[in-house]
């Protein structure tokens, strides 16, 4: 094996050696293709874990601000553009009797006392030309049990926010202190 001359292997010797050396080759080859997969695999699994963390993470902030909304003593409503409402949390609900699907589209401003229907829909009408929240507003709001009641309002143009594309109206009862 260890013979200096030239001619130390015979050519079949040497053919073996070559077709081993190949295979030597092919295994690497294949060793480094399983490597090069075995890492992507690792990437997409840590990717997956980060992306089912992320959305873990969605669900519980979305139920936070649900709980918040849901709990508020306080209305939140959603305006179009046209003043028909979109959106009322579970409070506003309460206040007028009503399912959302029951008054989803309405004139919100039906509801509010005539002597007042003016200048709540003159400052909505302002407030759909700017993106400033609106200077508060105090407008009494006719009940489920046909009572009225005092509410201080602030608004917020958010018609061009995508993700609203309405005017929010916050409003709380004020009878207490204005009686």
């Amino acid at each position: 094996v260890y013979d200096s001359s030239i001619y130390a292997f015979d050519e079949a010797t040497v053919a073996g050696l070559e077709e081993l050396a190949r295979g030597v080759e092919f295994g690497l080859a294949h060793f480094q293709s399983v490597r090069q997969r075995i890492a992507a695999l690792e990437s997409v699994s840590e990717a997956l874990a980060s992306q089912q963390a992320a959305e873990e993470e969605l669900v519980r902030s979305e139920s936070w601000y649900r709980q918040l909304l849901a709990r508020s003593n306080d209305f939140i409503l959603v305006l179009d553009d046209q003043r028909r409402l979109t959106y009322a949390n579970p409070s506003a609900l309460d206040f007028v009797g009503a399912e959302l699907s029951d008054v989803l589209g309405i004139d919100i401003y039906d509801l509010v006392h005539p002597d007042d229907r003016d200048a709540a829909q003159a400052a909505f009408d302002v407030l759909r030309s700017s993106t400033a929240p609106a200077p508060s507003g105090l407008y009494r709001v006719r009940t489920r049990d046909g009572e009225w009641r005092n509410f201080e309002t602030i608004s917020t143009n958010c018609l061009d926010d995508p993700a609203v594309r309405g005017v929010i109206i916050n409003a709380r009862d004020t009878t207490e202190n204005v009686n």
